[in-house]
């Protein structure tokens, strides 16, 4: 289970086809299905571990369908992962420790060596980074979800949750007799 492959699934059902036979985690397609990013697993490791510097930290990478290539994205020493593409197909946005804890940060296919730090959190780490058509990232930071525009600040979601006030419905009776 850990050292899963990819597989590809017709939704109406047919043959299913092995995409990769080397594990890769969260993959996502670019805008016309030729380029797979996604972070890579190389032995166990805790996915919730902080601060993790290893040769079995993730590293980012893209897989071209087409040409069946493999291309390392990022080398640092501690984790990197969740990759998103930018709807440019060109940049993607990823999260890492470079900065000590988990942020944001934005780099391009044509030079992944450079990238841009987007969020500055340092006590908690970021995770779960996702991303809409409209390039507006979201994810979540110490049990709270945010989005953010690039150039923007993140914006905390507020949610609320309603009751109706009603004590918990439930009561436990003994059920050895008189019940």
């Amino acid at each position: 289970g850990l050292m899963s492959e990819l597989y590809s699934v017709p939704v109406k059902g047919g043959r299913v086809d092995q995409i990769l036979s080397t594990p890769a985690l969260d993959p996502e397609l670019n805008n016309n299905g030729e380029l797979m990013i996604y972070h890579d697993i190389k032995g166990y490791e805790n996915l919730w571990r902080k601060h993790h510097t290893s040769a079995v930290a993730h590293d980012i990478w893209t897989y071209n369908i087409q040409t069946k290539e493999y291309t390392q994205l990022s080398d640092f020493a501690g984790e990197d992962r969740d990759p998103v593409f930018d709807s440019n197909d060109k940049d993607y946005y990823y999260l890492s420790e470079k900065s000590g804890s988990f942020n944001v940060y934005k780099s391009t296919l044509a030079n992944s060596g450079e990238s841009k730090q987007l969020t500055t959190f340092e006590k908690h780490p970021v995770r779960f980074l996702s991303i809409s058509d409209n390039n507006t990232l979201c994810f979540s930071y110490d049990g709270e979800i945010y989005t953010q525009k690039e150039g923007d600040e993140p914006i905390k979601i507020e949610i609320n949750t309603a009751i109706d006030g009603r004590a918990n419905l439930e009561k436990i009776v003994p059920i050895s007799s008189g019940f």
